[in-house]
């Protein structure tokens, strides 16, 4: 059986989720695409049926939560995310389509706060090439 749980901003409060499922839920926006347009990926793991957001809605969310990243390492494990989310994802680059999530400026804001030091990080950790990180970031990212 396959259970999704989705609660609108304002009908659920917080402190009875919390009490009831003994987790705080996630505050992400970009969400209600997988629950309100079914953009999900179902895949059958420890013999359950799982609904995944899709690896696009994966990757606007990342894009969209980079900007505000304060800590290098958060920046940094971003960087490396969206990376493996593109190489192994198979969503290709360019045409992502990742502009249905996000506005346009998303993608400059995104692409302006990284600098070549992040590329430089996530590459030694994700063992690939940072020219190779910075040229599918720069086709990403526009």
């Amino acid at each position: 059986m396959s259970l999704f749980a989705y609660l609108e901003a304002g009908r659920f409060s917080s402190k009875y989720f919390r009490k009831i499922f003994g987790f705080d839920p996630i505050d992400e926006p970009l969400l209600r695409f997988a629950f309100e347009e079914k953009d999900v990926v179902l895949m059958k793991e420890f013999d359950k049926k799982l609904l995944l957001p899709s690896v696009a809605l994966l990757l606007a969310m990342k894009i969209s939560s980079l900007p505000q990243r304060d800590k290098e390492h958060k920046r940094v494990k971003d960087v490396c995310d969206i990376f493996a989310l593109e190489w192994y994802g198979g969503v290709n680059p360019k045409n992502a389509s990742l502009d249905k999530y996000l506005p346009k400026s998303s993608f400059a804001n995104c692409k302006k706060m990284l600098a070549d030091y992040d590329f430089s990080r996530a590459a030694a950790q994700l063992g690939h090439e940072k020219e190779e990180l910075t040229r599918v970031f720069d086709i990403l990212l526009g």
